[in-house]
């Protein structure tokens, strides 16, 4: 796949420049640290005066906003408590975390914001620090802001961390407006230009290449250029818990059981939903599936619009927990989850601002989720107040990424996870020419050099400290068409959008960094009438 640009006029390059300068603008957090960063000694420290959680009760946010917000933390701030209680913690690769008072548990960076460690009876969850310096920030790496821990006994308390190897703050980052970054040689762009003035880079894009056809959606007419990039909207740009073994199976499968991975009877889809990743051989796995449609029957939800709200980690988030209950109930459970009480109740995410997936699912697990009649989406920030009728909740008992960390999912292991629990949760960096999508198999008109695909390895094996994404989207199926492997998948911005909502991308060569971070969860039901 290329473009030949050799036929592409001033006109319509100026505008695909344009496009592509907005691609994912909008952000959450100013902070960038890498696992390489983090990993080393560590000086957590708890404050001893533990709490009740309660979603009412502001001394559950630990200093943070509900949704969270950036935080203005000058770099003079030293974070104490009246009755601290020190413990050491050592971070390893890839994911050991190791304690003389916790013993060992595991570890992740929450891409590159914040890190989460787990050990038997206790889990804490911080973001790395970043401090105001005039109009901008600094990520300060070998510090955190206050965080969260949170003990067996139900019992949550706030600490921060400090490493006692120091390292050096990695940047300073922009405030978090919307940035146009144009050379000087790009004086002439406007601002304000209508997605409508696009057609004729549809045209360019049609006739320079076959993978996949471009068009106009209906949904962004009359939009500038700045307002579409609203759609995007889940991380900011920036320079450049084992989830695959956490339930205990047995170490093989035999022949016949593995034949059911082709199978789509009830017994046969429900199968693979306790077992380890690492049984299931990927030879065995089929040439194509799709959940939205297994012999006539979808288990996926309608595609949502997320409208003019960075919100795309909320819609992947829901509908990924609707479709695997739906799997798991056999659609006894079928109601809609609440995009709205995620946006305005969770103090770990950013609301309309962005947030990531994993957060979300951590938030649900402790707190559980409502239906969307109990709290409708109104695509914008509001108070997390609710009152439930319906007795609609569901909770999730395991999350993480797809391989176990932040930089471990790859083709196949989200292809096992798919196909064993449902519908995988995938973050990657689209390019302007995504809002354009019609139908094909999508592949960005900006594409990375052959040279840095990562085909069959993942982040880490290809020695990858971070790749930047900046849109949520659910993969629901896998397939290949005319040679070229592809993931089927929903994204959130309705369903006059690409095919009915839908969209092919290709597949196993972590075309746009959508293999790079990977999520789910398994869900359960808490009570529904």
């Amino acid at each position: 796949f290329a473009i030949d640009f050799k036929h592409l006029n001033i006109k319509t390059v100026r505008m695909l420049i344009l496009l592509g300068l907005l691609v994912g603008v909008a952000g959450d957090l100013p902070v960038h640290c890498t696992y390489k960063q983090i990993e080393g000694n560590w000086v957590f420290t708890l404050n001893s005066e533990t709490f009740k959680p309660s979603l009412q009760d502001s001394q559950t946010y630990c200093g943070h906003g509900q949704p969270d917000q950036v935080l203005n933390i000058k770099p003079s701030k030293v974070f104490s408590f009246e009755k601290p209680l020190k413990e050491e913690v050592t971070l390893s690769e890839p994911n050991t975390a190791t304690s003389s008072t916790y013993g060992k548990g595991t570890w992740t960076m929450i891409y590159d914001e914040g890190f989460l460690v787990s050990f038997a009876g206790i889990e804490f969850f911080t973001y790395s620090l970043y401090v105001k310096k005039g109009k901008n920030y600094a990520s300060v790496c070998d510090r955190t802001t206050l965080g969260w821990y949170k003990q067996a006994d139900s019992k949550w308390g706030c600490f921060f961390a400090e490493k006692k190897d120091k390292a050096e703050s990695y940047s300073v980052q922009p405030e978090l407006t919307v940035k146009w970054v144009e050379p000087s040689y790009m004086s002439f762009l406007q601002k304000a230009q209508l997605y409508d003035d696009y057609k004729e880079a549809v045209e360019q894009i049609n006739s320079s290449q076959s993978s996949w056809k471009a068009d106009l959606s209906p949904q962004f007419l009359g939009l500038t250029v700045s307002e579409v990039s609203s759609h995007f909207g889940s991380k900011k740009p920036k320079p450049p818990g084992p989830f695959s073994s956490f339930i205990e199976s047995k170490t093989s499968l035999t022949p016949s059981e593995l034949s059911k991975l082709s199978l789509k009877d009830q017994e046969s889809l429900l199968y693979f939903w306790e077992k380890k990743l690492e049984d299931i051989p990927s030879s065995s796995l089929p040439q194509s599936w799709d959940w939205s449609d297994i012999d006539g029957t979808n288990y996926v939800s309608e595609p949502r619009q997320q409208g003019n709200c960075g919100s795309c980690y909320t819609v992947t988030a829901v509908s990924m927990l609707e479709a695997r209950l739906r799997i798991y109930t056999s659609f006894e459970f079928d109601h809609l989850l609440s995009m709205q009480y995620l946006i305005d109740c969770s103090f770990y995410t950013e609301g309309c601002d962005g947030g990531y997936p994993t957060l979300l699912n951590k938030f649900i697990s402790e707190f559980g989720i409502v239906s969307e009649e109990c709290m409708p989406y109104l695509a914008k920030n509001n108070q997390c107040k609710f009152s439930c009728q319906d007795g609609v909740k569901v909770s999730v008992k395991d999350y993480g990424y797809v391989g176990g960390y932040y930089g471990a999912s790859n083709e196949e292991n989200i292809m096992k996870e798919l196909r064993a629990r449902g519908p995988v949760i995938a973050n990657f960096e689209p390019s302007w020419d995504f809002t354009l999508f019609k139908s094909g198999i999508y592949q960005s008109f900006s594409r990375r050099e052959t040279s840095t695909e990562l085909n069959d390895l993942d982040m880490r094996e290809a020695e990858l400290d971070w790749e930047r994404v900046s849109h949520s989207v659910l993969l629901v199926g896998w397939g290949e068409e005319n040679g070229q492997k592809y993931w089927k998948a929903i994204n959130s911005w309705g369903t006059k959008w690409g095919e009915n909502g839908y969209f092919k991308i290709k597949r196993g060569t972590d075309e746009c960094s959508i293999e790079s971070m990977a999520e789910a969860a398994v869900p359960y039901v808490v009570s529904y009438n």
